[in-house]
């Protein structure tokens, strides 16, 4: 049996927008600088600035205090994409080029309160319905620039599943977009990483377990399981499966997929909206549904329903693409998008970083079915993200939601090695959202 008639592939490429015109931190600072009278500020900015990111780099999980040079509408971080916007591991600041469609080393990370679309766009991949060497919906070349040998220094056990498999699945682009070699061998032993720590069986067999409390609106206990994370390394297991022709891979990628078949309620990913099923992110209760979590972990659905051709995951798929179909206008506020349909108050719209890449993955969405309600939706959020006034109204109401749900000063024990030496514990700003792990 085949998937042909599940996925109506469409030739069309999405349109990609004309690149934005980018402001650097640091030609502000050198302007700045011109000013005699000012010099004194400045260096006192340089050496605060300096000061927070050691920190930060010491202390994984520090929310830098340092907003100056920022606009309104940019004072997020790259490692905030994606959902790592809850993960405290920092990893390299990553700017845009002049082109456009590429990302560059450009220094540190400096977290801030919101992620920002300014500072990171996450565009289409350029090769996902290549044949050969087929990339991913996403170009994730951004997320390998973290580290280009394995294993990365922020790995650990039980935590930061979906930064790993974004991890494998950015060196795997570099593979399938630019021939790097080397991006294919971390790619791979991203992958035979997941194989090694999946659950095999019981009640979680198939999935990687997040093992530390945790709380999205709603607190979740330890341990639970992302559907983001399950779909994200099925794609990875499937790629490099296509690569080698190792069964292994193509075994743990369908794994992955048992628990998109167990309800939230018996401790799986799989939701309802509408009567329709839902992949969630977060399995919180009541759901939250999270629009980009979803359209990532669908993703992996059909990755695998391609290659395998079970009969079960390919019904799957379709439901799956059903239900976004017929619901995705719910995340359209009609002047900007929202990250969740969590059903209590305050609404939690997108930010700026958010935003753009619902425009990417509906982008994508549209290329691979033949569903219009998909590229309607993607150039209506185009239309509110270039209206300034709709774009600084969506900050005003993402900066009320945090007065609402604030990042709260919490105490953590870290164990760096400024701290063991000290013999002390350390006061960090992290934010309420991030995973804490249990003593």
């Amino acid at each position: 049996m085949t998937v042909q008639h599940v996925d109506l592939l469409r030739s069309e490429q999405p349109q990609e927008r004309p690149p934005r015109p980018q402001i650097e931190l640091r030609r502000a600072i050198e302007g700045e600088n011109t000013n005699a009278g000012c010099t004194h500020l400045v260096q006192k900015r340089r050496r605060r600035r300096t000061r927070h990111t050691q920190r930060s780099l010491e202390t994984g999980g520090v929310e830098m205090l340092d907003q100056l040079g920022r606009s309104p509408l940019s004072p997020a971080a790259a490692e905030e994409a994606i959902d790592d916007a809850h993960d405290p591991n920092l990893g390299p600041w990553l700017r845009r080029t002049s082109s456009g469609q590429t990302a560059t080393l450009a220094g540190t990370v400096e977290p801030g309160f919101f992620s920002s679309s300014q500072r990171l766009r996450l565009l289409p991949g350029s090769r996902f319905e290549e044949s050969e060497r087929r990339g991913y919906y996403i170009d994730l070349r951004t997320k390998a620039a973290s580290s280009a040998t394995w294993p990365p220094v922020w790995l650990r056990a039980g935590y930061g599943h979906v930064k790993l498999a974004q991890f494998g699945l950015g060196h795997f682009e570099l593979y399938a977009a630019e021939g790097n070699d080397q991006g294919f061998e971390v790619a791979r032993a991203v992958a035979d990483h997941l194989l090694a720590t999946q659950v095999s069986d019981g009640t979680d067999r198939g999935g990687w377990l997040h093992e530390y409390a945790f709380s999205f609106r709603v607190p979740l206990r330890s341990p639970w399981l992302s559907a983001m994370a399950q779909g994200q390394a099925a794609s990875l297991l499937s790629r490099v499966f296509a690569e080698t022709g190792e069964e292994r891979y193509a075994q743990g990628a369908e794994l992955a997929l048992h628990p998109m078949r167990v309800d939230v309620a018996r401790g799986g990913v799989l939701g309802s909206i509408d009567g329709m099923p839902f992949l969630e992110e977060y399995p919180t209760e009541p759901q939250s549904h999270v629009l980009n979590g979803a359209i990532f972990a669908l993703w992996g659905v059909r990755d695998v329903a391609l290659q395998v051709q079970v009969a079960e995951t390919v019904d799957l798929h379709e439901q799956l693409v059903a239900a976004l179909v017929a619901t995705s206008a719910r995340w359209d506020t009609g002047r900007w998008s929202r990250y969740d349909l969590f059903p209590r108050r305050p609404t939690n719209v997108a930010s700026s970083f958010y935003h753009q890449l619902h425009i990417s993955q509906l982008n994508v969405l549209d290329t691979l079915y033949d569903a219009s309600e998909f590229g309607e939706l993607a150039r209506r959020f185009t239309w509110y993200q270039n209206r300034r006034a709709l774009r600084y109204a969506a900050f005003a109401q993402k900066a009320a939601y945090r007065v609402v749900i604030p990042r709260r000063k919490i105490y953590r024990q870290q164990r760096t090695p400024r701290a063991a030496e000290a013999g002390r514990q350390l006061l960090f700003k992290v934010s309420h959202f991030l995973p804490i792990r249990r003593p």
